[in-house]
């Protein structure tokens, strides 16, 4: 009884809560020229009330922000689509055990049942941040293995007499088959460039995909668009020095791998190993105790029928 009361009450006060935002909040007016075709929310108006429903600190709100961005996802509500997804599977998860409890489906069971549904909901709120993490994650890597690539290409295209500018543009549009989400970033450097706003540009490519070697590539095109001189050759020697240290990292991960997998190896073969050699002597003592002690009864028997 106390477990549905406290359900009940959190379910009530949700929808309080959701209700209570979404009549407060103001319509906000959306400029339709500004505004890009995929920007708009998959949950539309509920966004908002559903994304404050439950309580999301600034810092939070702001490591979101990067995820989402490094996952490729640059809308300016994306945080709040992302909370209103989230939200919205969580409070799911109550009204499907508020449903469970009221309807008396956990009749006798009600320990369990609620273990099962407070996972459930447990699952509903961690595994989107957890999902959001390695599509970061994974999309950081994806650029950082094609950056040597991509910067040879922009070398060669600007040894070709292109600007520094058009060169990535040029990339960005031959590189979209393979290797598409590099090619997006720099896509976005090229109109910001084109816009005449190039440090912002490239600082928001450094924000963006925050790893050293995209850092040290804006840093260069900063310098080369502030003082000039030869970027090309500087891209080059660089995409080359990448090379050679993920040769050398790739290098000392083998050297160490054997030592690695020595305590796996060992914990994994000793008991088979131990088995097989220690098996057969543990059956010939069993069996020579075994006989033994049959003969010791037996002795004992005869014994005892001659001295009754």
């Amino acid at each position: 009884m106390l477990l549905f009361s406290l359900i009940f009450f959190s379910l009530t006060f949700s929808i309080f809560l959701l209700g209570r935002r979404f009549v407060l909040t103001p319509s906000a007016t959306v400029d339709a020229a500004s505004t890009p075709i995929d920007a708009g929310p998959f949950l539309g108006d509920f966004t908002s009330p559903l994304a404050s429903v439950l309580p999301t600190s600034s810092a939070k709100r702001i490591q979101f922000a990067k995820d989402l961005v490094a996952s490729g996802d640059h809308r300016k509500n994306a945080v709040d689509d992302f909370l209103a997804k989230r939200n919205a599977g969580v409070l799911a998860a109550i009204v499907i055990s508020a449903v469970i409890f009221a309807l008396g489906l956990a009749d006798g069971r009600e320990l369990v049942v609620a273990i099962i549904l407070g996972v459930v909901c447990l699952f509903a709120y961690s595994l989107p941040r957890i999902m959001l993490s390695g599509r970061a994650t994974r999309r950081t890597r994806a650029i950082e293995k094609s950056i040597p690539d991509v910067m040879d290409m922009i070398a060669m295209s600007i040894r070709g007499g292109l600007p520094l500018a058009t060169a990535i543009g040029q990339v960005a549009n031959r590189m979209q088959d393979i290797y598409p989400d590099l090619a997006k970033e720099l896509g976005i450097v090229f109109r910001q460039t084109q816009s005449g706003a190039p440090d912002h540009a490239y600082n928001g490519f450094a924000n963006r995909i925050d790893i050293p070697e995209v850092v040290a590539w804006c840093a260069m095109m900063r310098q080369s668009q502030k003082l000039g001189g030869g970027l090309a050759p500087a891209l080059g020697d660089y995409a080359s020095r990448i090379r050679v240290d993920r040769q050398s990292k790739a290098e000392r991960v083998g050297n160490t791998a054997s030592l690695k997998l020595l305590f796996p190896v060992v914990l994994c073969l000793a008991p088979p190993i131990a088995i097989l050699l220690i098996g057969p002597a543990v059956i010939e003592l069993r069996d020579f105790i075994n006989r033994e002690k049959g003969a010791t009864i037996a002795a004992f028997e005869e014994v005892e029928q001659v001295q009754p």
